[in-house]
């Protein structure tokens, strides 16, 4: 008989749509004699079916940490690499010799683990819409800056398109230390460092969850996501004081060639100081240039004095009331986008170059469908009332769905599409006269 070994346990835990997102190795919590039962009873599954290959043994285990089996994948899960890290072993390589017919390289006795290893998947979606899958061009990204005990695992690169033909995950980031403690905290450090314009993605919603207290106590079940609602972030949130102020000082601070004035952005003024005006919405910032690369910005709420360090072509550095800033700055006309210390502001220039306005969300409850897909379920028919909020019609792209909801009390009056169309982003589902 061919010999069989367990590679230990992971925890999968945290999920959205019955879908992992966060996974670590080994699991926490696991008391010792309950980890050596599930090993042996994975491995007993495996020489019961004669299985050979890699394999993946789920089970389901309760607050008295008894165990119930539930499924068993006959592959490598898309989380083998926080098993990789913890082993030091290259799963991929032992699938395709036990492929060609070779034994297993290491017997039980001789496979260590060392560590916790702790992995984030990144997707192409927007978790503040229940989960609703992200299309578009990448028109920016940069990885995590590489360090030892990261490990990225990406699928696409700037100028990709993510479509709606595919799975929505861009990339799984995971990080190996010593403890359970410093894993988690490399692991939010390199989620704070990605950076991503074109899409949206769950980074925020990854980070929030590695903060956790809860997630932090290893307090974790498969309701994580709803029972810690309150408590994390499913999107970015919105730009603050002072990154609208910063966004103002990036233009007024640009270097023009002294003979160019009417480029100079700066508010210029005869015998008075510089100062420029930025609209966001009904909030302004007034920027006044009080002395060499020091500015005074005013905000409806708040007044900062701001002193730029240094500025090149995507970054600034500045001292804001005596606190440092690195602001990293991307330009995709016409919107400005800020990243520091984790955090993504989105500013959009209107009117004039010195004009920004915050970028706002999506209408919710739309009766447009906001991604090409097809209709995989209609919930109404022509002539149906319905109450606000009430399902109309399901839309089913990279293997998820999205129900489109009544904005308010109406009638239906049309429904454009049949079960199983193939429709494109913006088309019109349903047509609904209101009450």
């Amino acid at each position: 008989m061919p010999t069989r070994t367990s590679l230990f346990d992971r925890d999968c835990s945290v999920q959205r749509r019955h879908q992992k997102i966060i996974e670590e190795a080994p699991a926490p919590g696991l008391r010792d004699e309950v980890r050596a039962a599930m090993a042996q009873a994975a491995v007993k599954s495996a020489q019961a079916v004669n299985y050979v290959g890699a394999g993946t043994v789920e089970f389901l285990v309760d607050e008295a940490q008894d165990f119930y089996f539930m499924e068993m994948n006959t592959r490598l899960q898309v989380e083998h690499p926080v098993t990789e890290l913890i082993t030091g072993l290259d799963l991929v390589e032992w699938q395709l010799r036990v492929a060609q017919g070779e034994r297993l390289p290491l017997t039980q006795s001789e496979i260590k683990r060392r560590g916790c290893a702790v992995e984030a998947r990144l997707y192409a979606e927007d978790p503040a819409h229940d989960y609703l899958p992200s299309v578009g061009r990448i028109a920016h990204l940069r990885w995590a800056a590489a360090c030892p005990g990261l490990r990225q695992d990406t699928g696409v690169e700037a100028g990709d398109e993510v479509s709606t033909y595919y799975d929505p995950m861009l990339g799984k980031i995971i990080a190996w230390a010593d403890s359970r403690a410093t894993a988690i905290e490399l692991l939010q450090r390199a989620l704070g460092e990605i950076e991503i314009i074109g899409v949206e993605t769950n980074r925020a919603l990854l980070s929030s969850v590695l903060g956790d207290e809860e997630f932090r106590r290893a307090s974790v079940a498969t309701d994580f996501l709803n029972v810690r609602r309150a408590h994390l972030r499913f999107g970015d949130a919105a730009a603050t004081d002072i990154d609208i102020a910063l966004a103002a000082v990036w233009r007024a601070a640009r270097r023009t060639d002294a003979n160019a004035l009417w480029a100079d952005t700066r508010g210029w003024r005869p015998a008075a100081p510089s100062s420029t005006a930025w609209r966001f919405g009904s909030r302004s910032v007034m920027v006044d240039l009080v002395a060499p690369d020091r500015y005074l910005a005013r905000t409806d709420a708040k007044e900062m004095t701001i002193q730029v360090v240094s500025r090149d072509a995507e970054s600034l550095s500045a001292e804001c009331d005596g606190e440092a800033w690195k602001v990293h700055v991307i330009e995709a006309t016409p919107v400005l986008h800020l990243f520091r210390d984790g955090l993504h502001a989105a500013l959009s220039m209107v009117d004039t170059d010195d004009a920004l306005q915050a970028v706002g969300g999506a209408e919710q409850g739309s009766l447009l469908t906001p991604l090409p897909g097809t209709i995989v379920a209609l919930h109404v028919a022509p002539g149906e009332r319905v109450a606000r909020g009430a399902p109309l019609v399901t839309v089913e792209a990279m293997k998820m769905e999205h129900t489109l909801t009544a904005p308010y009390d109406g009638v239906v009056s049309r429904v454009a599409f049949g079960l199983a169309d193939r429709v494109q982003a913006g088309a019109i589902l349903v047509e609904l006269a209101p009450l």
